[in-house]
């Protein structure tokens, strides 16, 4: 008995230490950019896809995109001024620019989750980030991540989805700044 408590009390510390999820893929090619810099302009995210569902909801996915995505370098203080900006902004002269493209977003279907189960109906979020020197044609670092849900009943799986995906990109360019 004492010997499964310790086991069980071994699995639940390894899933603590393992930190925030990393993105799927990262390329980096010039980490310089992102360390010398005290100023990030996160962009207003671009729209991979071509769906006229996926148009009308575009703009709440990618307003939590941007907002947890400045959250999380806020909360890390590695950035002295952390702009959002709004789609149709110039993108300014000086800076990181952080450039996303939402690559494909489903909402899933509550009624399969809750009474199919087994992944019917999982909400999923994919994005690719890249970062640049403003002024640079070079991305420093590029990312892509997706993130899947097959639980939950929550209506705003795939809105977590996204912010997950931030949170991802977010941490990755912490370490890369520090």
């Amino acid at each position: 008995m004492k010997k499964n408590i310790i086991a069980v009390l071994g699995c639940v510390a390894l899933l603590f230490a393992r930190g925030h999820e990393e993105p799927d893929s990262c390329k980096i090619n010039n980490a310089n950019v992102i360390s010398k810099t005290d100023t990030v302009y996160i962009a207003y995210p671009v729209n991979g896809g071509n769906t006229e569902e996926l148009n009308n909801t575009i703009s709440t996915y990618f307003a939590k995109y941007q907002a947890k995505f400045k959250e999380i370098l806020m909360e890390e203080n590695t950035f002295s001024n952390i702009t959002i900006l709004n789609a149709g902004d110039p993108i300014p002269s000086t800076g990181l620019i952080l450039k996303s493209t939402l690559i494909e977003i489903d909402g899933g279907n509550k009624a399969l989750r809750m009474f199919v189960g087994f992944g019917a109906g999982s909400t999923w979020a994919e994005f690719s980030c890249e970062a640049f020197n403003a002024g640079d044609t070079t991305a420093a670092l590029f990312m892509k991540h997706r993130k899947g849900s097959a639980g939950g009943m929550k209506s705003d799986e795939a809105i977590e989805n996204v912010e997950e995906v931030a949170t991802a990109f977010a941490y990755k360019i912490v370490s890369l700044k520090k």
